[in-house]
Order: structure tokens, then sequence, then C-alpha cells
């Protein structure tokens, strides 16, 4: 088994191993023209602050069917999940975002591995597509603890499709 197979397995213990769970709009914002963020409650209440940068698989449900997506966590506050939504045209997360409204549920399985940055490094960079803005805002939101622990410059280069 190779490098990739290996990581793509452990990814689907990790999220097979947590159980499905609730998760209920408290609130929705509009950030930007194309990113909406929406704030849920962790039924659950299994989620902490150390699942931050880990992922969420998000149930849709389309046509009679399921369609499940991965979403970054942005944050977690006292069981409150937040959550930014591309709102692209297409896709079952960006339709679902446009129209969230509190008291709105999704089921979701996770929370999957931290994707964290290994901050021994003394600079890093990372490529990151439009759809990925989850993990922008994520690294975004943390860097008052990177800079306090010497980082330096953060480029942002912006390409337009």
């Amino acid at each position: 088994m190779n490098t990739l197979d290996t990581i793509k397995n452990q990814v689907k213990k990790s999220v097979s191993k947590s159980t499905n769970k609730t998760l209920t709009v408290l609130s929705t914002e509009q950030i930007s023209e194309n990113i909406k963020r929406v704030v849920f409650t962790d039924e659950s209440k299994e989620m902490t602050h150390e699942n931050e940068s880990g992922y969420l698989k998000l149930i849709f449900k389309q046509d009679g069917r399921e369609v499940t997506r991965s979403y970054t966590i942005i944050s977690i506050n006292n069981h409150q999940v937040t959550i930014h939504f591309v709102t692209h045209d297409g896709g079952f997360g960006a339709q679902w975002a446009k129209n969230a409204k509190v008291g709105d549920t999704l089921m979701a399985m996770g929370p999957g591995s931290n994707k964290l940055v290994d901050q021994s490094f003394d600079w890093f960079i990372t490529p990151l597509l439009k759809c990925q803005m989850n993990q922008i805002c994520w690294i975004c939101q943390n860097l008052k603890v990177w800079l306090s622990n010497g980082l330096s410059m953060l480029t942002l280069n912006t390409a337009h499709s």
C-alpha cells in the first residue's frame, strides 16, 4: 500500500469511528459576497476546541438521496460549531447554505482529523483553491498564535478563474 492509500484509509477510519450527530443552525451571516458563516449547535456536545481545523462530513438531502461533503471546522465555542460555506452557483452545500435559517438541521459525521500546521518550520507555503476557503479562514484566524511564535510574513495571492 502506498502512502496516499495509507492516508486515505486513516481518514476513513477516523470518520467512521465517529458518530452521526445533529447540527442545528443558531445563526447565519453573509460575511462576503461569496462566503456565508453558519453557526450550529452540536447536539451531541462531543466536539471541543481541540477539533478546530478538523472537518465534518455534512449530509445534504436532495432529490431523495443523501450526499456528503467535507467542511473545515472554523471554531468551536461552548458546543457551537462555526463553518464557512462558499456560496457559488451549484453544489449541494452552497445551495443549502444560501437558504439556511435559524432552526434548520443537518446530519453530520465526524469530526475528522485536524489540519494543524507544523510550527517548527521557519516558513511554509500553503497553496489553496477557492473551494478551500474554510482552511484559509482557519489559517487567518490563527495568525495571532503564529505571529507570537515568530511568523513574520503572510502573502495571499488570489488568482481569478
